[in-house]
């Protein structure tokens, strides 16, 4: 059995572990060009290098694929996202803020923090970057910074890659500084992998990987069988294989712009991070195959991979959060969190340390955030409990059993949120068609109760149900 005991000597036992873990490098971005090549909706277990037994990667032995990089790069074993929706993580990755710090909460709300991205165009970085996903469109704020940020949506996906080379191609060649950033949303539902991936894992004829069939999973899970379920993972991860395409190629041919402008690899010019913004849900809780309604692991778990000088091929079991990546980089600030917490809006929280998982529904909510399909409810605990080491997916709530690490970590929580300095960026104004778009890809454009907040409960508001 755990024992209290043993949960009070975890930071000693971990603080042990840690000199066997590397120390992340600080600072050294120095004066190398900036490159960040993000992958929406890329849950980490689905990856080789984080245990998946598929090879969704490509192989070790070409250059640029996922599978090399993970070879060649430092892989971060524990990331943690903020939430489970594409502006508000990234609002966190390039600000260096929490979400309840720089207020933007939803994929609706304006980006109104400081960004990384500002501060090295201020510094002669000229910034170039493609997104696949229209949340990140320019009058996101998340635009500030870059020279020119386009969208590529659907379809056209694939000419992210060739508007990036041209635009930087000429200032590589004259040694303008670079931040690049590459945004690319192929595994985001609907999951329609490249024609030649379709089937690399299984037989998927029959199924579709759209909105309409992963929300009816949600609505109406008995008449969906598990090789149903199994087809869609399969695509699922299918896009994934698809997404490596598009790395390696990108990469790849920036590579060749450096090496003909004579200033060698690569590596030898810049700093690489491959991130994610969140993952998917695949069904692990109440049916639900899309993200963001979840705050559970396969959600807010994410890939890492940095690459360049002074990072080594080595695996980092460091815990770090999405918005410590940046400072770590750029500034040289060491991740110092050792306590992980994510929301919905300021109702839903999750919080992590190095072993336990918190759920917390402060307001008793029984319907759950309401994101689409918003006629199902994605019901959370009031408080559960959940040990990763026996529990990865985070199913079976142990809050009974070890009343006092739960009310430990609901104080902690507690006391996390009365720090925040949050001021809710402004609502952008959608008009139908936007709200349309939003819709689609399985978000709210708006949501209920926006103004309400619900402090998380001290210890002495819980009693355990014994």
């Amino acid at each position: 059995m755990i024992s209290a005991m043993k949960y009070l000597l975890a930071p000693c036992l971990l603080l042990i572990l840690s000199t066997c873990s590397p120390s992340p490098p600080m600072g050294t971005l120095k004066e190398k060009d900036l490159i960040v090549v993000s992958i929406d909706t890329l849950r980490a277990d689905r990856l080789p290098f984080y245990g998946a037994k598929r090879n969704t990667a490509g192989t070790k032995e070409e250059k640029w694929s996922l599978n090399w990089i993970a070879e060649n790069g430092t892989i971060f074993e524990h990331v943690w996202a903020p939430a489970s929706m594409t502006r508000p993580s990234f609002a966190s990755f390039w600000s260096g803020q929490h979400t309840l710090e720089h207020g933007t909460l939803g994929n609706h709300q304006l980006v109104t923090a400081p960004l990384y991205s500002e501060q090295l165009s201020e510094k002669g970085y000229k910034g170039t970057a493609g997104v696949a996903n229209w949340v990140l469109r320019p009058g996101s704020g998340l635009e500030r910074g870059f020279t020119e940020l386009k969208v590529f949506v659907n379809r056209k996906e694939p000419r992210l890659a060739q508007f990036i080379l041209q635009k930087v191609a000429g200032s590589i060649h004259s040694n303008e500084k670079q931040l690049i950033w590459a945004h690319y949303m192929a595994p985001h539902q609907p999951y329609e992998p490249a024609e030649k991936f379709t089937q690399t894992f299984m037989n998927t004829a029959g199924i579709k990987g759209d909105k309409q069939t992963l929300a009816e999973l949600h609505r109406n899970p008995s008449s969906f069988n598990e090789e149903q379920i199994r087809q869609l993972r399969a695509l699922y991860d299918g896009e994934i294989l698809t997404t490596n395409e598009y790395v390696t190629y990108l990469l790849s041919r920036l590579e060749n712009i450096y090496q003909t402008a004579g200033r060698g690899t690569l590596l030898e010019n810049a700093i690489v991070i491959i991130v994610s913004d969140h993952g998917e849900e695949l069904a692990d809780h109440e049916s639900y195959f899309m993200h963001s309604k979840s705050l559970y692991q396969g959600v807010t778990k994410v890939p890492l991979i940095i690459l360049g000088e002074g990072w080594n091929a080595e695996r980092n079991q460091v815990d770090i959060s999405l918005h410590e990546i940046l400072p770590m980089i750029i500034e040289g600030v060491s991740p110092s969190d050792d306590f992980f917490v994510a929301t919905w809006h300021n109702k839903f929280f999750v919080a992590r340390d190095s072993r336990y998982t918190l759920i917390h529904n402060p307001s008793q909510n029984t319907r759950g955030p309401s994101e689409p399909p918003g006629d199902v409810n994605f019901s959370y605990p009031a408080v559960a409990l959940f040990d990763r080491e026996t529990d990865p997916k985070e199913l079976k709530d142990i809050s009974n059993q070890y009343p006092k690490i739960t009310k430990q970590m609901l104080d902690k929580l507690h006391g996390w949120h009365q720090q925040q300095k949050s001021v809710i960026s402004e609502q952008e104004q959608l008009n139908a068609e936007d709200a349309a778009k939003l819709e689609a890809l399985g978000y709210a454009s708006a949501t209920e109760d926006e103004e309400d907040n619900f402090a998380p409960w001290t210890a002495e508001q819980w009693e355990p149900n014994l």
